[in-house]
């Protein structure tokens, strides 16, 4: 059997499963995928020759559409061991392929460019980087690494994307905050809670004592508190100067968090270093829609 010599070391041996009915029914979607191998850029061909997403179209026969699912793995098996970590004496950033792809997505490939695609929510761009071997975890100013900028900027396909590629899920910044953290400071839920479905440690203390729960309350993001709360956060945790969130949450009148803390047990006496207490600060903000909520 003829074989095209870009796949034919993948069917040595088995014959029977080379994409022969693809290549002759469809001899231009065939070629079309040669002219890609081995490329990201085939990834997304074969998604939309396997998913119509105008509509309309006439599907392949089951013996095309499986030749289509053969080579779509191949494909992306070649990938992936493209992608495995280059030896340490080798350049991640020296791929003039993935320089290439990059600039047609008007991304530098450089640390800056790799910032700008996380940036922008590029999944495709961040694939591009880290493909070429650049660390999920790479670490830039004050200890930000990729992971903690697309959770600060609400890029949830693309912490996806990051966390596929194995980066730290609790990794740290120079002040000892995780992505969540930054995810709970932002008031962002869907970042948040794909974070802590990975693995993130919802109860994880900055160098201050802060945890996720205390960055939601400061600024009143409620619904990322009654997630937190749900998946097991510690109500009454103080942080290094024995605050609490409800200490926060009373003191910046946050009323939705206040009423969701005290639901969820806080308890009004927590003392903190100086001796103050969610009372305490209650009775002397003299918010009535607090004071409305707290037991009497």
């Amino acid at each position: 059997m003829d074989m095209h010599s870009k796949i034919a070391q993948f069917f040595e041996g088995k014959e029977q499963f080379y994409p022969v009915h693809l290549e002759t029914k469809y001899p231009r979607i065939f070629n079309r995928i040669m002219d890609l191998w081995g490329t990201l850029e085939l990834e997304d061909y074969m998604g939309e020759l396997m998913v119509d997403k105008r509509g309309g179209r006439q599907g392949f026969p089951p013996d095309v559409m499986n030749d289509i699912l053969t080579l779509s793995r191949i494909n992306g098996r070649v990938l992936e061991l493209r992608s495995v970590r280059r030896e340490e004496n080798e350049d991640p950033w020296a791929s003039a392929l993935t320089r290439t792809s990059l600039a047609a997505e008007q991304i530098e490939f450089n640390m800056k460019g790799f910032a700008r695609a996380i940036e922008l929510g590029n999944d495709r761009a961040v694939k591009l980087f880290l493909r070429a071997g650049v660390r999920a975890d790479e670490e830039g100013p004050g200890g930000w690494t990729p992971l903690i900028m697309a959770a600060t900027l609400n890029k949830t396909s693309v912490a996806a994307v990051l966390i596929g590629a194995k980066a730290d899920i609790n990794i740290r910044d120079a002040q000892g905050y995780t992505p969540l953290h930054w995810a709970a400071f932002k008031g962002f839920p869907e970042v948040a809670k794909l974070l802590v479905e990975k693995g993130a440690d919802v109860n994880a203390k900055s160098q201050l004592g802060l945890t996720p729960l205390m960055q939601a309350t400061v600024w009143g993001h409620d619904r990322v508190v009654s997630y937190l709360l749900s998946k097991g956060a510690r109500v009454n945790e103080a942080d290094n100067d024995g605050l609490t969130a409800l200490h926060s949450a009373i003191s910046d009148g946050h009323v939705a968090v206040v009423k969701v803390l005290v639901a969820a047990g806080a308890d009004l006496n927590a003392k903190s270093a100086k001796g103050i207490t969610p009372a305490m600060i209650a009775q002397s903000r003299k918010n009535p829609a607090v004071l409305a909520i707290l037991p009497k």
